[in-house]
């Protein structure tokens, strides 16, 4: 019988398997550049800050050995959580490289609500690397994602816009079937900025959150997320509270 791979979970929720192998010098070069960029961010003195709720279900369908659909529905909320501001589904297919390695391609559909005025929806095609490390016996995961954005604008336009999105992630296990999840994701807008918030480096997320086991296939986090987004003129600064609802099958 063929050894069977646990595949990666494009969730960002669903790294807390150890691997064998460790290489501390890769892992902690990513984390010193991540730290590195987001340190060096210039900080505006106009921001705005919101209070969201966000709630998300990711799971996990494995169809073979190396074969596995990937999905996640998310619902997040305007400012106060007054309303849903938008509506997320997204899916991909995965194919595991090795033990380590994980490669998805996926389309994902998204609907946003504004304070006034009709929907917006957009439309992604998106591509992703996932890569498993350990360093000091606690697992680490690298999550490299570009998108194809169709934005329908509120202007009536639609425009095009390519993204890059890297995320890292750690888990420290707590008592029992708890652990802590921590984790950070930067978005750099590769092209079509003019019609956007017209800059390079769009938006970065900062993840703490208390996790639970409840069996090998479902978990639960709650956590606190800061989403801090580059505008034209001014910033938003997001304090997000985060549930998500993890499931394997």
């Amino acid at each position: 019988m063929p050894r069977r791979t646990a595949p990666l979970s494009t969730s960002t929720t669903n790294a807390s398997r150890p691997v064998p192998r460790r290489q501390p010098g890769h892992a902690l070069a990513m984390l010193g550049l991540l730290a590195g960029v987001t340190s060096a961010l210039p900080v505006r003195a106009a921001t705005i800050d919101d209070e969201l709720v966000w709630g998300a279900w990711f799971n996990t369908a494995t169809l073979s050995d190396r074969l596995s659909v990937i999905s996640d529905l998310q619902v997040r909320s305007s400012d106060n959580a007054d309303q849903v501001r938008n509506v997320l589904a997204r899916a991909g297919l995965a194919w595991q490289l090795d033990d380590r390695h994980q490669i998805v391609a996926g389309y994902a559909h998204v609907i946003t609500h504004p304070d006034s005025g009709d929907s917006l929806t957009e439309q992604r095609t998106w591509q992703q690397l996932s890569r498993r490390d350990t360093v000091a016996s606690l697992p680490l995961t690298h999550r490299l994602r570009l998108e194809q954005r169709r934005i329908e604008l509120a202007s009536g336009d639609t425009t095009t816009s390519d993204r890059l999105r890297y995320m890292v992630r750690t888990t420290l296990p707590l008592s029992g079937p708890n652990y802590v999840a921590l984790q950070n994701e930067i978005f750099l807008t590769l092209s079509g900025r003019e019609a956007l918030n017209d800059r390079v480096f769009d938006q970065n997320r900062a993840y703490a959150g208390l996790g639970r086991k409840f069996s090998p296939s479902v978990d639960a986090e709650v956590g606190y997320l800061n989403q801090w987004l580059q505008g034209r003129a001014d910033d938003t600064r997001n304090h997000v509270l985060q549930v998500a609802l993890i499931t394997r099958w």
